[in-house]
Parts: structure tokens; C-alpha cells; sequence
């Protein structure tokens, strides 16, 4: 049944071996990458750097985690994990995996915040909603249903002193109001940076596909969808009560979606690309680039890379798929060493 095997995924069961056909690794000279200007609208002007410092003054207001038995009130910070039922079925691609809200507030399906004022931990919610007309998805416009939703935490936020004179020191930033603003300009200029360098990636990644084609199994292509899904829908589902019938239909959709399966069978192929490239140009996981994976993580979540090694060391699944990454990484990276990047002026 689908439900064990999600529950045994979940627990860290390891995938089967799939045994794919080899394919020759696709030469790196002559890597030509033309990296697209980000649009004008990214521009760090004044609008722009104003939304940022209102953004990380609330991020760094004062709070208060709400108990059990308390309820949403509008304004407080909610952490939710729900997904959407029509006629008592789960709707495949409606899973939101521990997502930010504010009661009371709106979504981009009308009704949802609203519905998150009075809600508390643990219970289930069921927030009534219809979406709307022009939503991103054409086949759920309009459609009529109730959100299922487990509330995670609740916080009680304190509205900033916008004209305080102490404003920064309260949130405990100590910098001048000039040198914050210069810190968020920076911020926001290292993270467009880091977006046009994924960007030469992929198109490098699809570059090295064009130089070798690669046809790969159906089989392939479902494991990695039900691995993504698992990783997602799934366990969401799992995590709102789900059975069997509707965890079928959300897999049977993620399965039929042609978006889904072709940026699957890219993965896989990618894959294969750099395993031939690794094997061939002798490449294996360094010290250095194990190294800045758990600089990075323990930039990400505000622990030590010490602290993140030890954790690792208690899990042999979480260690053995934090190594990929940053093999992954590592490979990527030498893959990158051999191109000419070009990035357009916007």
C-alpha cells in the first residue's frame, strides 16, 4: 500500500537501486553561458530598500509564542501546514509545507488568513474558501472547498515603534541607521548575485544535456516523482490525517502532470551527466567542499558546523544525503570552472 511505503520513505528507508544504462560524459571545453539581465523591477532603489528595512524590523519584533488552549488573534504570525479538499478529496499541487501566514491578513487565496483567526495548536482547522478566478493554477479557479490545516506555532508580534529614536538598538541591531541600510543593500545584492549564479547553472546543466543526449527510463522518472512528492505532498498529507485513497490520487496526478515528469526526467538526466563526468575526470567528495556544506547550513539555520557534524554523525541517512548535496555541489562546481559565463547588464 502507498501509505506504508510513504511511512517507511519517511522513516528513512533507502530507495531502491535503480540500475540505469551509462552514457558517455559530454566534453566541458567550449562552454559558452549567456546569463539574462534580471528584469528592472529587481533594481535595489529606494522603494525597494524601504520594503527591506520594514521587513527586517517585523522579522526582529519583540514576540511571544502563543500556548496550547490559546487562540489566533489578527496580526499574530502563524506557522501552518494544511492542504486543500474538494468534495472530501485531497487536490493534488495544494500542499503548504510550514508556511508563514498573518490572521487575518490575505493570501493568495482569499479567505485563508481570515479563516486563521481563532485557530489553535494541535486541533485541525477547516477553513471554507473558494479560489479565485484568476489564480496561477487554471484548473482550481473557482473551485469551491475547505483547507485542511495544522496549525504549528502562533506568535503574539509587538507592532514596531516605527518613530522611536532607539528603533534599530530595540531590535538589536547596532548599527547606525545609514550603515544598516548599506548592510541591507548589500544583502539584497549578494542574494541577486547568488539567483544569476543558479541561473548559469541550469543553463550550463542544459548545454551539457544537448552535448549528450540521453533517454531515460520511465522507471527513473517515477522514482524521482514519488521522491519529491514523498518529500512533500506526501508527508503533508500523511501529517493532516490523509489515507490511503486520497495519498493514490495526489500521487496519480504528480505522476500524469507533464510540468512534473519533465523536469523529473532532467533531474535524472543531469544526474547521470555528472556521475559520467565525476567517474571520468576523477572527481570524489573533498574536504573542502563537505566543509562549505556545513559552513553554509550552519549559516542557514543559525547553528555551529560543528554542532551539524555532530548530528549528522547519530544519522546515517541525513549524513549519507548531506554528502550528496554537497557532492552535488562540488561537481557542479567543477563543471562551472570550465565554462565562460557571461552575465548581461540590465
Amino acid at each position: 500500500m502507498l501509505i506504508d511505503d510513504l511511512k517507511a520513505t519517511l522513516a528513512g528507508a533507502p530507495p531502491p537501486v535503480l540500475d540505469l544504462p551509462p552514457i558517455e560524459a559530454p566534453p566541458l571545453h567550449d562552454l559558452i553561458v549567456v546569463v539574462p539581465a534580471l528584469p528592472p523591477e529587481r533594481e535595489v532603489d529606494e522603494a525597494r530598500l524601504l520594503e527591506l528595512y520594514e521587513a527586517r524590523i517585523r522579522e526582529t519584533a519583540p514576540r511571544r509564542r502563543r500556548e496550547t488552549g490559546e487562540f489566533a488573534k489578527a496580526g499574530d504570525e502563524v506557522l501552518v501546514t494544511m492542504a486543500f479538499f474538494h468534495e472530501g478529496k485531497a487536490l493534488a499541487f495544494t500542499a503548504v509545507d510550514r508556511e508563514l501566514l498573518v490572521a487575518g491578513e490575505p493570501w493568495s487565496v482569499p479567505g485563508v488568513g481570515e479563516g486563521l483567526i481563532g485557530a489553535t495548536y494541535e486541533e485541525l482547522s477547516s477553513i471554507r474558501t473558494t479560489f479565485p478566478e484568476d489564480h496561477e493554477a487554471a484548473w482550481l479557479r473557482g473551485v469551491t472547498g475547505t483547507w485542511r490545516a495544522r496549525i504549528l506555532e502562533i506568535d503574539v508580534v509587538s507592532e514596531p515603534d516605527w518613530e522611536a529614536p532607539d528603533l534599530l538598538a530595540q531590535h538589536g541591531i547596532d548599527l547606525s541607521l545609514d550603515d544598516f541600510m548599506v548592510a541591507l543593500r548589500e544583502e539584497e545584492i549578494a542574494n541577486m548575485a547568488l539567483e544569476l549564479k543558479n541561473q548559469a547553472v541550469e543553463i550550463t546543466l542544459d548545454l551539457l544535456r544537448k552535448r549528450a543526449p540521453y533517454t531515460v527510463p520511465r522507471e527513473a522518472v517515477e522514482r524521482e516523482i514519488y521522491t519529491r512528492w514523498a518529500g512533500h505532498e506526501g508527508r503533508v498529507l500523511l501529517e493532516l490525517g490523509a489515507g490511503e485513497s486520497d495519498l493514490n490520487l495526489s500521487f496519480a496526478a504528480w505522476l500524469r502532470d507533464e510540468a512534473t515528469f519533465a523536469d523529473c526526467e532532467r533531474r535524472v538526466h543531469v544526474a547521470v551527466i555528472l556521475a559520467a563526468i565525476a567517474e571520468r575526470d576523477g572527481v570524489t567528495l573533498s574536504r573542502e567542499a563537505l566543509q562549505d556544506a556545513l559552513d553554509t547550513a550552519a549559516a542557514m539555520t543559525g547553528a555551529t558546523p560543528e554542532a551539524i557534524k555532530a548530528d549528522l554523525k547519530d544519522d546515517p541517512a541525513g549524513r549519507a544525503a548531506f554528502e550528496q548535496d554537497a557532492y552535488h555541489i562540488q561537481l557542479v562546481d567543477h563543471v562551472l570552472s570550465h565554462a565562460r559565463i557571461r552575465y548581461l547588464e540590465g
